[in-house]
């Protein structure tokens, strides 16, 4: 929160050292439980196409926010990827239209306004500021 005494790295540094230590756990009880078994297998998920896609539309949707959240915008960003992966996994069009303005609205109250994340207005610069 704002005004505190720790500085911003704080958060990612104790989550990567809490990732790496569950790393490292994994690795030393996998080594001790050396099976017979292929060291590589993939899930059965795999073998179907549509799974295949919602995964690539899952990491484009998040490579093209990554890429262009400063030139289009958080809350416009979040509404269409929101409403893009909601439609993809079944949702009727405007059900997936209404949760996603309403997800990026709240989305963009709770971080600008309550915790000051200095979210990149975009194309709504003229609506926000």
């Amino acid at each position: 929160m704002h005004g505190q005494n720790f500085g911003a790295g704080l958060f990612p540094l104790a989550i990567g050292s809490l990732l790496c230590l569950g790393g490292a756990v994994l690795v030393i009880e996998g080594w001790l439980k050396r099976r017979d078994e292929a060291l590589f297998r993939l899930a059965e998920w795999t073998r179907n196409r549509s799974d295949v896609v919602n995964l690539v539309i899952v990491f484009a949707c998040i490579l093209v926010f990554g890429l262009f959240i400063r030139q289009i915008g958080f809350a416009v960003l979040t509404t269409l990827t929101t409403a893009l992966l909601l439609l993809r996994f079944g949702q009727p069009w405007w059900g997936a239209v209404i949760a996603a303005v309403i997800a990026a609205a709240v989305l963009q109250y709770l971080f600008a306004s309550l915790m000051r994340v200095p979210l990149p207005p975009g194309l709504l610069y003229w609506l926000i500021y």
